[in-house]
């Protein structure tokens, strides 16, 4: 008892208390959460960065390196493509609308699929979408390569390009939008149908157009163009 009590006044006498031990273990956790939250940040604004610079690169290859041969992709940017043509039938004034009717696209089905998709998905999808249409109504549709004029090249290195810019998006945890976000809404309703069902449907909508306004050789090249973006994503 008496080795007890001695104890006891040693460690009130050095001011040593037991609430004192509790102090470092809570400090070390609130050090690790603001590092947690310090890296999450940082992981997050890569992503928003990386999504925007997809954006980019896949504009600036649809603007310089597909619209201007006449070549289509098989996508939302498609039907975009082909309701401008349709409006410049009524409006032969109307020039480079393309990336405003395709965020006119996008809006309505983002905002349909706000409470059925994850968060963070949601928001690094619009950060693309609106980077899209703001290059593509920024950037001119143009050739500015001397001498690039072949299809099958341009068909390759189109796909090369976008592909490479959209899969910056998908690994940054975002989309273009389009296909992706109406495949989650139409799999919603019928888990069976599958988001590659849809992309084959528009697909098959965008070429099918293309058959029957263009020569047979844009509709080959623009095939071999959405296959290897495909691919490249």
């Amino acid at each position: 008892m008496q080795k007890k009590k001695r104890t006891s006044e040693a460690a009130k006498s050095s001011g040593f208390h037991e609430d004192q031990k509790t102090i470092p273990v809570q400090d070390g956790r609130l050090v690790n959460a603001e590092k947690t939250q310090k890296k999450a940040f940082w992981e997050d604004l890569l992503d928003y960065l990386m999504c925007i610079l997809g954006g980019i690169i896949y504009s600036v290859g649809i603007n310089l390196l597909i619209l201007p041969f006449g070549l289509y992709i098989g996508n939302l940017t498609g039907i975009a493509t082909i309701i401008l043509e349709l409006l410049q039938n009524v409006l032969p004034g109307l020039h480079d609308a393309t990336g405003l009717i395709l965020l006119a696209l996008n809006l309505p089905l983002l905002i349909i699929a706000f409470h059925s998709i994850n968060r963070k998905f949601f928001m690094k999808t619009i950060v693309t979408v609106i980077t899209v249409s703001a290059v593509m109504m920024f950037i001119p549709v143009k050739a500015i390569i001397p001498g690039l004029d072949d299809l099958l090249t341009l068909s390759i290195l189109g796909g090369l390009f976008c592909g490479f810019g959209v899969g910056l998006s998908l690994r940054a945890g975002g989309s273009s939008g389009g296909v992706d976000i109406l495949g989650v809404l139409i799999t919603l309703k019928k888990p069976d149908f599958s988001v590659g069902r849809v992309s084959l449907l528009i697909s098959l909508i965008v070429y099918a157009y293309v058959l029957f306004t263009r020569p047979p050789v844009i509709v080959i090249y623009s095939i071999i163009f959405t296959m290897i973006f495909s691919l490249t994503v």
